[in-house]
């Protein structure tokens, strides 16, 4: 089993103009997609509704791992 470390994607990989999934944001940032909601929900990630789920700009990922470097 990938330790979260080895799970995480560098910021390379990500496509500014392409929408994620709260579970891929969780797996980009090294988290569970439960604290993602929690910061979606919270308004400290910037998030959209497509139908029931919640998507994030890669714009807005990108600067969110940024913040935390």
């Amino acid at each position: 089993m990938a330790t979260t470390e080895e799970k995480t994607i560098t910021a390379k990989a990500i496509d500014r103009e392409r929408y994620y999934s709260l579970m891929q944001v969780a797996t980009f940032m090294g988290t569970t997609r439960q604290t993602i909601h929690r910061h979606v929900g919270a308004g400290s990630i910037p998030a959209m509704r497509a139908g029931r789920a919640y998507i994030v700009k890669g714009s807005d990922v990108l600067e969110i791992i940024a913040q935390r470097a």
